[in-house]
């Protein structure tokens, strides 16, 4: 995650599907996820093919590829060197979890071993905390994380040199 904390949460499963029940919640989830997944397309556009094509790239690839597949071309990219910022793809891993169980989860409760999984994943559960606050926190670092990185030497060399006049 990409706060820093050493508590481990504990939400009953009673809890957690009384917060996931609740329509804002699920709505913030959705809404946030979808948000990152565009930022995400972008990043990748000006990894890939430089800012002056990336509208384009986006449209033609990007768009049509699931988030978990630009998680993973982004983690297997080639860095110049090991950015912090990358630390940010854990993150989003994570969030892309708690998406899809928020996007999946309706009148239904969660099923023993997909709760137990999730309480085993510290990062999801965490999210859940203090709601919205824990969320906006940890989304607010992940969008300066993923600008700071689309600002590396390795974003930067794909983008043309501005032509003096």
């Amino acid at each position: 995650m990409l706060g820093k904390s050493s508590s481990v949460v504990r939400m009953t499963k009673k809890e957690f599907n009384e917060l996931l029940s609740k329509g804002e919640v699920k709505s913030k989830i959705i809404s946030d996820f979808a948000m990152l997944d565009d930022l995400l397309g972008v990043i990748m556009a000006r990894y890939f093919v430089g800012e002056d094509r990336e509208r384009t790239f986006v449209e033609l690839v990007v768009d049509h590829l699931p988030f978990s597949r630009k998680l993973i071309i982004l983690k297997r990219a080639k860095y110049y060197r090991k950015y912090k910022s990358l630390e940010v793809l854990n993150f989003l891993d994570s969030f892309s979890k708690l998406r899809n169980i928020a996007a999946h989860h309706y009148s239904w409760s969660i099923k023993d071993d997909d709760f137990e999984r999730l309480q085993n994943n510290k990062n999801v559960m965490r999210l859940m905390t203090d709601f919205p606050h824990t969320l906006d926190n940890e989304l607010t670092r992940a969008i300066d994380r993923l600008a700071r990185l689309q600002n590396t030497k390795d974003f930067l060399k794909r983008r043309p040199e501005k032509k003096s006049t």
